[in-house]
């Protein structure tokens, strides 16, 4: 009971201005402005549809300032098997375009930047194509019967289950051992020319995981002390308060 006082007390205290709304317009300042059944920050907007319904158009500044600066190798069968440890691919991602394929790199060869290269951000959206050359893999399979890695292991063509990216920037992971798990990082080559590709959502618009879009009531709060106001949001975020209070206790 103590817990419900303090969340309605934390909303009668906001009520002096809540009731002196003009045009829905409760509060303004630089940064963002508060309407009685929304909130706009710059781009971003969260609106109450209804007292029990919020939505959101909030992107993380996280994806925001994601480096371009790119490392990554790749794996037969989901082991670390292309080069030493500790040395990995590297590729800077243009800040002025949105889809971006790499050079065609040879299994075995690394590739990075030539000079100093300054990194920015990944943008909004960003899309790499990965392009691998594996034809000296498979023609030592044919002229063999294996391929000989980085430190002497020897992989037979009768083992060879795919070959797969691994790297420090999601969605690629460093997990080698479960790499074969992962089949949105296997590389696939369709038309068996020996270059294989794949093309990885590096920044995703929209699809921030840790953020929220959208919340409707799904507990019976029905059992506590009900809010009446015109207030739409105010409405809402009572709502929200209650529930998740529930969802906690």
């Amino acid at each position: 009971m103590h817990t419900v006082k303090k969340v309605i007390g934390a909303f009668l205290c906001l009520w002096g201005s809540f009731a002196h709304a003009q045009d829905g317009l409760i509060w303004k300042s630089n940064a963002y402005a508060w309407y009685t059944d929304k909130i706009v920050q710059g781009e971003y907007t969260s609106i109450a549809k209804s007292p029990t319904h919020l939505i959101s158009n909030y992107q993380s500044p996280i994806n925001l300032f994601k480096s371009a600066a790119l490392t990554f190798k790749f794996s037969i069968n989901g082991k670390d098997n292309e080069m030493t440890s500790g040395i990995d691919h590297m590729f800077i991602f243009p800040e002025d375009k949105v889809e971006v394929e790499t050079p065609l790199i040879e299994f075995g060869k690394q590739i990075k930047p030539e000079g100093k290269v300054k990194a920015g951000f990944l943008p909004p959206g960003a899309k790499l194509k990965l392009r691998l050359d594996m034809r000296k893999v498979l023609q030592a399979f044919k002229e063999q019967g294996y391929y000989t890695t980085f430190n002497g292991s020897k992989i037979y063509e009768s083992d060879f289950k795919g070959v797969y990216v691994a790297g420090g920037a999601a969605p690629m992971t460093w997990d080698f051992d479960n790499l074969m798990n992962f089949p949105h990082l296997e590389l696939k080559d369709p038309d068996g020319d020996g270059i294989y590709e794949l093309t990885l959502e590096m920044n995703p618009e929209g699809n921030d995981a840790a953020i929220e879009k959208e919340w409707k009531l799904s507990k019976d709060i029905s059992a506590y002390p009900q809010l009446q106001t015109d207030n739409v949001l105010m409405k809402a975020m009572y709502h929200l308060a209650l529930e998740e209070m529930l969802k906690r206790y």
